[in-house]
């Protein structure tokens, strides 16, 4: 039986959801001129760099991550609990699944051209790599077919889209297994999960298990920091693992919601216990102690993650209780956001490489610019269309941005639409 639809909403985690998404442009915007150099952006590192952004980067990456699929898992729930399993799949075959594949097959090659006019100096650059890709010297020389060049390059920054079928995908599977459970096992269940969250000690169990998924990783260094990342069509199942238990923690904490308020009055606790283990976890992957650290590190990274998601979802709770216009505008935009704002933070730095300019500078040039053209293409060219419907779950007003200033009163969306990726 399908329970009625929920009348409550969210407000607090579903504006957080949209600040977890825009955080990523900020990280993507601080890589190129960080100390610490990061994945892609290695190739076309900026002599101009501070420890600012390093520290910036690795600590966005640290949380980020955990937490937006902690509050997919939430409103995945949700909207089960309000629905059932075939409409939930259905729902996220439309808002995650054809926006993973339509924006995959669009960026891609934007991505590949961006990257080309930075590291390859500038539109010489892309007219190369477009000669090579025609002729097939590019494939012929790395001894690749064109296919096995596209899973190579694999989903880029689209990763977490199909992470999320994954995750939705094995939690239907779940869901009919645990109805075949005696009633007993799952009281003993609900009762182990409430009690994890209701006593401090919990937080160490959940980094405990975080721990036992994060061994078989790579060791941490300033390439690759807190749970690995991959781009892969068939990821390693440690990094799948590790993120769909923060998934399942955020679609069981949806069944006990009024444990949000445990989050909440422990908040500044859980975050400054974060920012402290995360400062002891940079300090080892600098200065590590011992030949072999990766045990010693995992076992700093774990709980710090989790301190950290925790406390910034507790600190959501406490403090973002009614929204303005303006953040439900840029909650609404954040999808968009982040599927098109890759190209820009790939492309600005190489405009900007050759001028003499602080690396902050840089950074929030950078920042602004990815974020002030992906707002303007989706006010004009999403927001009201089609694809706006398909990433909000319906079209919008043009004019709702103006108004955005506004006091917001009233959810102008279905509550189990909250946000724009569950």
């Amino acid at each position: 039986m399908t329970p009625a639809q929920p009348k409550e909403r969210f407000f607090a985690l579903d504006g957080l959801r949209a600040v977890m998404m825009l955080l990523g442009v900020v990280l993507h915007s601080a890589q190129p001129y960080a100390t610490w150099t990061f994945s892609i952006y290695t190739a076309f590192h900026d002599t101009a760099h501070t420890v600012v952004l390093s520290g910036l980067a690795f600590l966005i990456h640290l949380f980020r991550m955990p937490t937006f699929f902690v509050l997919a898992g939430f409103f995945g729930s949700l909207m089960w609990h309000a629905r059932g399993t075939r409409a939930l799949l259905q729902n996220r075959v439309k808002r995650v699944l054809l926006p993973l594949v339509l924006s995959w097959v669009a960026l891609f090659p934007l991505i590949v051209l961006c990257a080309a006019f930075t590291v390859l100096g500038g539109p010489k650059g892309v007219a190369h790599i477009v000669q090579q890709l025609h002729s097939g010297a590019l494939l012929a020389k790395n001894n690749l077919t064109f296919s096995q060049l596209l899973m190579q390059m694999g989903l880029v920054h689209l990763w977490f889209l199909y992470f999320l079928m994954l995750f939705y995908g094995a939690t239907a599977l779940l869901l009919w297994g645990v109805r075949q459970l005696p009633q007993k096992i799952k009281h003993l269940a609900d009762n182990a999960f409430h009690q994890i969250v209701l006593q401090p000690i919990g937080v160490l169990l959940l980094a405990a298990v975080t721990w036992l998924t994060m061994v078989p990783m790579h060791p941490a260094n300033k390439v690759t920091t807190g749970i690995e990342g991959t781009h892969a069509f068939l990821p390693p199942p440690a990094i799948l693992l590790t993120y769909f238990v923060f998934f399942v923690f955020g679609w069981l904490l949806f069944r006990h919601k009024h444990l949000l308020s445990r989050l909440r009055d422990r908040a500044w606790l859980y975050a400054s216990l974060g920012l402290g283990a995360a400062g002891l976890y940079a300090w080892l992957i600098l200065h590590p102690p011992v030949a072999k650290p990766h045990l010693l590190q995992v076992a700093v990274a774990s709980p710090a993650i989790w301190l950290l998601s925790l406390g910034i979802i507790g600190l959501a709770v406490r403090y973002f209780r009614q929204p303005t216009g303006l953040f439900q505008y840029l909650s609404e935009a954040s999808y968009w956001v982040y599927l098109v704002h890759v190209p820009l933070t790939l492309l600005i730095p190489g405009l900007l490489i050759e001028l003499s300019l602080p690396a902050l500078l840089k950074f929030l040039l950078t920042c602004t610019g990815a974020t002030l053209v992906s707002l303007l293409t989706y006010h004009y060219w999403v927001r009201s269309t089609r694809l706006g419907g398909l990433l909000n779950g319906r079209r919008l007003a043009p004019y709702a941005f103006w108004s955005s200033f506004r006091k917001f009163e009233k959810p102008a969306a279905a509550p189990i639409e909250a946000g724009s990726i569950s």
